[in-house]
């Protein structure tokens, strides 16, 4: 398994196609509380299972940590922590906050390499766009990862939430495992968000002089910054996952005059920016230093 934070255990291992990078799934699942509960109207459907892409973000990550690697024809058990899957927000009436969600999967049909979800599967995914970003690694800072969906979805709770990262670490380093994180729900009417979403998604289109493209930025691995080849200047990230299609629409630099002067722009700075505070932990050892 790729996800070291993902606990399992393999039931049938399967003997089927390989469930493993830019592919859909069809999965039937069962999920369950920590304390035994069944999590009934989840994902559980009906008995065809419901599919989705490995590399969705419309998709919890332990949902997709949880399958990758299986086969068609396999059974595996899983535990998904809190913080890779509803964190602390929950689901009313189906998913407490900071639970502890124990899966029963099976892993029922496999696409292959770049292939689209049937239809049938994304009518009700609808588009959800995120803006991600990251400073340098020594920044007290937090990374942050803006999500909008224009539709309820049923694998998360809100339409639009910022996921926050802050590192743990003395020296500012970066490590996934070291790391204090934190979900913030933001209130935004069905109209804004649908605006943010459809200009996010014309970027390249409009404006063209400002985005960059994956042959115009590296990054040195790990939990590095992407920066520009031209003069290594940070980057933001701009995604879009529209009916079960992802679509990197561009990388943005951080200096980029789109983010001070274009009302797209702005207005996300403005969405964010509250929440940028120096890391909590650090907050707190200066609140007992007082």
């Amino acid at each position: 398994m790729k996800n070291p934070k993902i606990e399992f255990t393999d039931i049938v291992v399967g003997g089927g196609a390989l469930a493993e990078g830019d592919v859909w799934v069809r999965v039937r699942t069962r999920v369950f509380l920590n304390r035994g509960e069944e999590v009934k109207g989840l994902w559980d459907t009906d008995e065809s299972g419901i599919s989705f892409r490995l590399h969705d973000r419309e998709i919890i990550p332990g949902l997709r940590a949880a399958v990758d690697g299986m086969r068609v024809g396999g059974h595996r058990k899983v535990t998904i922590p809190p913080h890779l899957a509803f964190r602390n927000i929950g689901i009313t009436e189906l998913v407490p906050p900071n639970a502890v969600l124990r899966g029963d999967f099976e892993l029922l049909e496999v696409g292959k390499l770049g292939e689209p979800i049937p239809i049938r599967s994304t009518l009700q995914c609808g588009r959800c766009l995120s803006v991600s970003a990251s400073d340098e690694e020594s920044s007290p800072l937090p990374r942050w990862d803006l999500v909008l969906h224009d539709r309820h979805h049923p694998h998360y709770p809100l339409r639009c939430f910022l996921n926050l990262e802050w590192s743990t670490r003395s020296d500012g380093k970066w490590g996934h495992r070291t790391a204090e994180r934190r979900t913030v729900e933001l209130s935004m009417d069905s109209v804004e968000i649908d605006q943010l979403i459809e200009t996010g998604r014309k970027l390249s289109a409009n404006y063209a002089s400002q985005c960059l493209y994956h042959d115009d930025v590296h990054t040195h691995g790990g939990c590095s910054p992407t920066r520009s080849n031209a003069d290594s200047e940070i980057c933001w990230s701009v995604s879009l996952v529209e009916k079960g299609h992802y679509q990197q629409i561009a990388y943005l630099p951080k200096n980029s005059p789109l983010w001070t002067e274009s009302e797209w722009g702005k207005r996300i700075i403005a969405m964010v920016q509250p929440h940028l505070t120096e890391a909590p932990w650090r907050l707190r050892i200066n609140e007992r230093g007082s």
